[in-house]
């Protein structure tokens, strides 16, 4: 999908729905993509707040035979291992087909289990720069699924604060152990500027799991948590980290770009310009 603007020169960006098993044709379609799909399934209106507006978009369906994706191996298996380096073939092939982009800005982005995907495709992406270099400036996680144990942790945080679980619940469940990504450390290590977003809204994914997850890496810390602005009105809060960005996204669940298309296309626009949300 070409950016709107100029395709000659904007950066690429590589989108991942998660799941794991979403297809990314969701996201083409209700989230970033020029257009929305209609509820007759038939029809479309425009995206106002497309995010090709200034970059071009590659959706890619992960694994394989999710979505409109398939395999001609009849025993098919795949992990996340697995996983990684086809996603890591893929973005190669691409560039073989389309050589025209082999040296722009390429940024991965995605939501929920992308928060698996992205770090390991970018682990990939950095490990192999000696035999195939790849423009890699960033990486954007929207409510990702970053530390399985922390997830578990923050989820009864969430409810607890929210009054949805009692004293008795909190206290039987607060105590379990916690563990980071070496990926996210890799990436950031390298220079690949990263941005963990989430909609504060949403309950699994929650914005206390990626808060958390950011303060544990032990990263320089630039910029302690403030309100960031979108026309003068709170947008959600920011804690800036060295190559790391923590942000939430107020009132937005799940899926940030869908709830507040608005604000997330701010977002992502000065995150690829590396300028301050």
């Amino acid at each position: 999908m070409e950016s709107q603007n100029n395709p000659a020169t904007d950066p690429l960006l590589f989108w991942f729905n998660g799941g794991p098993g979403c297809s990314s044709l969701m996201g083409a379609v209700s989230e970033i993509g020029p257009f929305f799909l209609n509820q007759d399934g038939e029809t479309f209106q425009k995206n106002e707040y497309s995010w090709n507006k200034n970059a071009s978009i590659v959706f890619i369906e992960s694994p394989a035979a999710v979505g409109y994706s398939y395999t001609t191996n009849d025993h098919f298996q795949t992990d996340d291992y697995l996983n990684s380096l086809d996603n890591y073939q893929a973005i190669k092939e691409f560039f073989i087909e389309h050589p025209s982009f082999r040296n722009h800005s390429l940024f991965l982005t995605g939501e929920s289990y992308g928060g698996i995907y992205l770090p390991m495709l970018a682990e990939r992406i950095i490990d192999g720069q000696h035999d195939y270099p790849i423009n890699l400036q960033g990486v954007a996680i929207g409510n990702g699924i970053v530390d399985w144990d922390l997830e578990r942790v923050t989820i009864i945080e969430y409810l607890y604060g929210h009054g949805f679980i009692g004293d008795s619940e909190w206290k039987k469940h607060k105590s379990c152990l916690l563990n980071n990504e070496v990926e996210v450390k890799k990436m950031v290590s390298n220079n690949v500027r990263t941005l963990l977003y989430y909609g504060d809204m949403d309950t699994i994914c929650n914005f206390l799991m990626g808060q958390q997850f950011s303060a544990n890496l032990g990263l320089p810390l630039i910029e302690d948590k403030k309100e960031w602005l979108y026309k003068s009105l709170n947008g959600g809060s920011k804690t800036e980290y060295k190559n790391l960005t923590f942000l939430t996204i107020r009132g937005a669940g799940h899926m940030a770009p869908r709830n507040k298309p608005a604000k997330m296309l701010h977002v992502i626009q000065n995150f690829i310009a590396n300028t301050e949300i």
